[in-house]
């Protein structure tokens, strides 16, 4: 049985293993959603960009998204509720929804969690942080039944 290879740049290991895999950008900055796409699609990953949460919501019923990066507070509707709505869809039940966010207490942490998202990105990143963060959760194995895609999408 051949061995799972280690990676130790983050950016080599999206684009080997998961080029082409659609991603979503959450945030109504749009300085910070440009530079999120920007940095995600230097390694091969397709990026769509909503500018709050309702919009969040709108595009995951009609695409699937292998990992979804969502700011918590937005108008319209907040990361958080934007969270739980999407976590109803079908195929979203696993899929990796990470905090983006500039709130740092540990409080904000929790809210996060309790609203069903899996880990916490803190604004400003180093672009390394946010690569080896997507990465580990590229790289969790889908529950059965998942959508998780992993194949490269069409364009």
């Amino acid at each position: 049985m051949k061995q799972p290879r280690h990676w130790t740049n983050p950016r080599s290991a999206i684009r080997q293993r998961y080029q082409g895999c659609r991603i979503l950008v959450v945030d109504d900055d749009p300085l910070n959603q440009e530079v999120a796409q920007v940095q995600l699609e230097a390694v091969g990953l397709v990026v769509d960009a909503a500018a709050d949460g309702a919009e969040a919501v709108a595009m995951a019923r009609e695409t699937c998204y292998a990992l979804i990066l969502m700011d918590m507070q937005m108008p319209k509707l907040g990361g958080l509720d934007a969270t739980r709505q999407i976590r109803q869809l079908a195929g979203y039940a696993q899929t990796p929804i990470l905090a983006m966010t500039a709130n740092v207490f540990v409080e904000d942490k929790a809210h996060c969690l309790e609203a069903g998202m899996n880990d916490f990105l803190m604004k400003p990143y180093a672009p390394e942080v946010l690569f080896a963060l997507v990465l580990q959760w590229l790289n969790q194995k889908p529950a059965a039944g998942s959508a998780l895609p992993r194949n490269p999408v069409a364009s």
